[in-house]
């Protein structure tokens, strides 16, 4: 999972986060190729969606790109959190 964070009043900075799991052997070469044909290619176009945000837009919350493997199947999720919960 990777998690962005824009500025808030204790942090002045932009924050990503990634998160990763391990992989059964056997589906690691499946990954891999999903990996660079579909998932970093999404994810590269995700944050830069993000950062060309200004910083006072009301989309530049939390957000959040995660990518699940699972029954021989990949699901990629986008999320946008626009609740001020998440603000440090």
């Amino acid at each position: 999972m990777h998690i962005f964070w824009p500025p808030n009043d204790n942090i002045s900075y932009k924050r990503l986060y990634i998160t990763t799991r391990a992989l059964q052997k056997e589906i690691i070469p499946i990954i891999k190729k999903k990996k660079n044909e579909l998932i970093f290619p999404d994810f590269v176009l995700w944050i830069k969606s993000i950062l060309s945000l200004p910083n006072n837009s009301p989309n530049f919350k939390k957000h959040i790109f995660s990518v699940n493997y699972e029954n021989n199947s990949l699901e990629q999720n986008q999320l946008r959190i626009t609740t001020n919960y998440y603000n440090e």
